[in-house]
């Protein structure tokens, strides 16, 4: 039998369209934490769904945006390491710029 907690699990998927950002936001109810095997099978699931011109944001892109929307950051885009699991070859060449804004120094 599969263990229970005292919580809710909602994953946020990130998605682009190279200029527009989203998220896909998948549930597991109360009390059920996402699994190993559950992690590929909502990916699958969410890219057959995505609207047209619409992908996945690569690691640099995700780093980016939760640093820029959910952090606060309003610098430069910074260099996202490679390596680990989650190694997108694409994003060696491209990257795309999300949310850039120059930032503003008062003189006064």
């Amino acid at each position: 039998m599969a263990k229970r907690y005292p919580m809710g699990v909602t994953l946020s998927i990130y998605i682009t369209d190279g200029e527009q950002v989203g998220s896909v936001n998948y549930g597991f109810g109360f009390g059920r934490a996402p699994t190993d095997e559950d992690m590929p099978a909502i990916l699958e699931k969410v890219e057959a769904a995505l609207p047209d011109g619409f992908r996945l944001m690569n690691r640099a892109e995700s780093t980016m945006h939760y640093l820029r929307e959910e952090r606060g950051y309003r610098g430069p885009n910074m260099v996202i390491p490679r390596d680990g699991e989650w190694h997108d070859p694409a994003s060696d060449v491209d990257f795309t710029h999300l949310n850039d804004e120059p930032e503003v120094y008062d003189e006064d």
